[in-house]
This record gives structure tokens, sequence and C-alpha cells, in this order.
């Protein structure tokens, strides 16, 4: 009975796992509704679980319910104080809110090698006018993840603030021939047919 009881344990617990990967996959593919719905299912089941708060928090992002995630990051942050994912998440809520001290103040103690967190940080500097650190942090969120395309496009926007047109037209450039359908693209064509 014992040994039945163990089995019955483990096999939940990968079904637990296996809801989890779906709402991660599905959050992935931007089906964020039927992430929603997947997650909110772990989180019924394991509600100690962070990394399902935390991912759940992201899908309701996607889904722009704002205070819903940010409850669902709040949680995930209470379970597990040391997640990278809840911290970032916490800050993107207060980038939304335009809260920028409150984004800075939820990435301390973040983990130093995530590519998230100098991005983040540089958004809010960017939110906060401070131009000058907004581009050291998003230079070094692109050394960590060159692929980030809306670090070049946010470095775009410091650059230009800074008056350092040969960087900004960089950055710009490299942000339209990777995203050239992205919503800020016609403002960006129209910022470089400025300076040329």
């Amino acid at each position: 009975m014992r040994y039945k009881l163990i089995a019955l344990t483990t096999l939940a617990s990968l079904a637990f796992g296996a809801d989890l990967q779906k709402g991660i996959e599905l959050y992935n593919s931007k089906n964020y509704g039927e992430a929603v719905a997947a997650l909110n299912d772990v989180v019924k089941e394991e509600p100690e679980n962070a990394d399902a708060h935390a991912w759940l928090g992201l899908s309701l992002l996607g889904e722009k319910k704002t205070s819903e995630a940010q409850k669902e990051f709040q949680k995930a942050a209470e379970l597990d104080p040391k997640s990278d994912r809840a911290k970032v998440g916490l800050a993107r809520v207060y980038i939304e809110q335009k809260s920028y001290d409150k984004a800075k103040d939820a990435l301390s103690g973040a983990g130093s090698d995530n590519a998230d967190v100098p991005y983040y940080q540089g958004v809010a500097s960017l939110g906060k006018k401070q131009y000058a650190e907004a581009a050291k942090q998003l230079e070094k969120a692109l050394e960590l993840n060159p692929g980030n395309d809306y670090a070049h496009y946010y470095l775009g926007v410091a650059y230009s603030s800074l008056k350092r047109p040969d960087k900004m037209v960089d950055h710009f450039e490299t942000f339209l021939k990777r995203q050239p359908d992205a919503p800020e693209a016609e403002k960006v064509q129209s910022v470089l047919r400025a300076v040329r």
C-alpha cells in the first residue's frame, strides 16, 4: 500500500510538471489565453509552485492583464525570493505602470548574467529620462543577448536623446532589419529619414 501511494504521488508530480511545461510552451508560442488556462490549473493543484505563478504572470502580461500578472509575480517572489523570473516580471509590470523606481527596485538582487535584468533596468532608466544610464544598461543587455531586437530600438531612442546620431542610426537600422513589421517601425523610419 505504501509503495502504491509513493507511485501515485510520483505520477501526480510528473503530470503537474508536464502541465507546467505545456503552459510554458503555450506562452512561448504566444497562445497567452490557453497558457493562462493551463497554468491556472497548475497553480490550483500546486499553489506553492513559484515557477508556475511566474509563468502565469507572464501569460497574463501577454493578455494585457497587468494587475492580475502583478499578483502572480508577487506570489512567485514570496515563494521564491531569489527568482529572477519573478523579479523581471514585477519590473515589467512596474514599467507598464510607469513606476520606474519600483521597476529598478524589483530588479535588485537579480542575476548579473540574466540579459533581461540590464534590459529592463535600461528601459526603466529611459522612462526616467536617464539616457546615459539607459544606454549603458541596454548595451550590457546586448552583450548578454545579441538577439534582443528591442534593445536596439531603445538604444536608438537613448542615443537620440544623447545627441549621438551615429549610434542612434546604427541601432535603429539594426532594429528595422530584424523587426520590419514592428509597431515602432514607421516611427523609426521617419526618424532615420530626418537625419539622412
